[in-house]
């Protein structure tokens, strides 16, 4: 490994040294025979680059399937070019990512096959790329405090971001947690509810899984089509209903602040039984009045995310649509692909937009759920539009699980099969976007403590050692802690995302609107009019770029973000505020968070 000279860069050695993308990257055993699969490798030659020198070849063999690398989300052709052969990451010091090395088909274009994927941070350059001023322009991407720990698969947030505290107009919740983390320090990390166990009441979130509707007889989520749900949800008795709905979630729950009904087991219903789960559901504001409730991961205004990328939808109509709900219905429903379940109108106390990232493919995500807020906005401007993320990319179908080979508190490989983590510039753009322009985010986890020690796999990990035998596992003593298989760092740029925004609390929280601002790659003409919105800027590929004044009127926050540049690259976007223009530095695909002085 050939190292830089540059001054600035002589600690790099070290930090790309203790990455385990460069210690002992992936492997897959058969029998007791270990396969390398990838391990990614700097070199320098003047500028700092990173490769596979597995490339070529195949971790299944296949015609039907083609080697790529997803750096970030992209769409199934264009990621085709993209290789893992002497890339230069020199622009991009100072920012993560996840490479995902994955085997898509040919035939269907859309599906994948197994997947290897890495964790790497590229180490910073003379320019720390934390907080910073350039001119009139100061960038926000994490705190200066954050340090990194090779040696562990936690997120880091929680022991070197400072204490702050999320704007008063924006909800924060995480379902992640630490084992570790007995006092639950992320509670000072601009959250208003956790689910660590050592929550108090008054701050915790939980979810219900469903348990009282099961109980009542449904049918197990997904197992029947929507149908068969509605005739289960008609025919059952109301009674047994409200009775589990009691014993299940109101005296399970009565120590949370924040309850969030897993809503699975039913999906959409609609039909005859609707007022049955209406009269179930009003039991919780009747035993606790002081609480609130919503349903994964409904809200009004609901937005098929693979269905608007894959087709070119007129959806600027629906953007600057002027009425009320029922005369949007009557004019534009039918031929949007917006859709109503009136049922979340009246029965949660907060509208969830956008879902979890499903795929690397759904390059359409910060369009898909800014649009979802502005529409539940239009018609529920007092109701909390609040993102619904997690942290792995939750596949429904069409991509193969990968297998993850590791380590055993004995030495012993084991290999359990698993989702890829969320890209870290996916997870920033997600709380940027969320948490500044929307209402807030909410970040889903499993219900239990993450841990470095490997002498707990969890009781419901399926573990496997190198002839096929399941092993047994359980939970451990703390937290009902559980070994981190995958590297949860990506978690670290949500915070910083969600940091970000909240270091500039007063234009968050200032009396004035977000809108969206004219702007040009270098080169191209200036978006006007309804070009600057996302309906446009998702289909025609052009920067999506917001901006919010502080009270006097004198500076302002932006936000820029260019799905379609290249990830390993910085650009120059021009950005039009009033008559002055601000050449403003985007780096891959993160969004930057940028104050103005005007």
């Amino acid at each position: 490994m050939q190292l830089p000279q540059d001054s600035n860069l002589r600690k790099t050695p070290d930090a790309l040294n203790q990455q385990e993308a460069t210690l002992k990257g992936e492997v897959k055993y058969e029998g007791n025979r270990a396969q390398e699969l990838s391990v990614l490798r700097f070199e320098n030659q003047n500028e700092l680059k990173i490769e596979d020198p597995l490339w070529d070849s195949s971790f299944l063999p296949s015609t039907n399937e083609e080697k790529v690398v997803f750096w970030s989300t992209d769409h199934y052709q264009r990621v085709r070019e993209n290789t893992l052969r002497n890339k230069s990451t020199e622009e991009m010091k100072g920012f993560d990512f996840a490479p995902l090395i994955i085997q898509m088909k040919k035939l269907p274009p859309w599906e994948a096959g197994t997947f290897v994927q890495h964790y790497i941070h590229v180490p910073d350059g003379e320019q720390k790329r934390t907080q910073w001023t350039e001119g009139t322009l100061t960038y926000f991407f994490r705190p200066e405090s954050y340090q990194y720990n090779f040696e562990s698969h936690l997120p880091q947030f929680i022991h070197s971001f400072p204490d702050y505290s999320l704007p008063s107009n924006k909800w924060g919740a995480t379902n992640f947690f630490a084992a570790e983390d007995l006092q639950n320090l992320a509670l000072r990390k601009g959250y208003s509810l956790t689910g660590s166990f050592s929550t108090p009441p008054s701050n915790r979130i939980a979810y219900d899984y469903d348990e009282w509707l099961y109980k009542s007889g449904a049918p197990p989520a997904y197992s029947v089509s929507q149908e068969k749900v509605n005739e289960w949800l008609n025919q059952v008795d109301e009674k047994l209903l409200r009775r589990n709905f009691k014993t299940y979630v109101i005296d399970r729950h009565q120590n949370v602040k924040h309850l969030v009904l897993n809503w699975e087991a039913l999906r959409n219903p609609y039909g005859e039984g609707i007022g049955k789960l209406q009269r179930t559901l009003k039991m919780w504001k009747e035993a606790y009045p002081d609480k609130t409730l919503s349903i994964w991961p409904h809200g009004l205004m609901e937005l098929n995310r693979v269905n608007i990328e894959g087709n070119n939808y007129n959806l600027t109509k629906d953007l600057n649509f002027k009425g009320n709900l029922d005369q949007w219905y009557g004019q534009l429903n039918e031929q949007s692909p917006f859709t109503i379940n009136a049922f979340f109108k009246e029965n949660a106390d907060l509208n969830y937009i956008g879902g979890y990232l499903n795929y690397p493919t759904n390059y359409g995500y910060v369009h898909h759920f800014v649009m979802q807020h502005m529409m539940n906005k239009k018609f529920q401007p007092q109701k909390p539009s609040v993102l619904m993320w997690w942290h792995n990319q939750e596949y429904v179908g069409g991509f193969d699980l990968g297998e993850k080979w590791f380590s055993g508190a004995d030495g012993q490989p084991l290999m359990t099969r698993i989702k890829p983590m969320v890209f870290p510039s996916t997870m920033h753009n997600a709380a940027v976007w969320a948490f500044a322009f929307c209402d807030g985010g909410e970040l889903w986890s499993e219900p239990w403590g993450r841990s470095d020690d490997k002498t707990y796999l969890g009781g419901m990990t399926e573990a496997f050692d190198t002839i096929g035998r399941k092993i047994a596992t359980e939970y451990g003593p703390v937290q009902t802690s559980q070994y981190a298989i995958q590297n949860y760092q990506n978690i670290d740029r949500w915070e910083a995302g969600k940091w970000a925004v909240s270091v500039n609390k007063d234009i968050i929280e200032a009396q004035t609107e977000w809108t969206f601002v004219s702007s040009a790659r270098e080169g191209e003409c200036f978006t006007q009019n309804d070009q600057r919105l996302p309906s446009f800027s998702l289909y025609e590929k052009t920067p999506l770029v917001a901006a919010k004044m502080n009270q006097a009127q004198t500076e302002a926050l932006i936000l820029l973000y260019d799905a379609w540049n290249d990830p390993l690259k910085q650009e120059i976007i021009k950005v039009k505020l009033g008559d002055q223009v601000f050449d403003t530095k985007v780096f891959g695909r993160y969004t930057s968070v940028v104050r103005v002085q005007l």
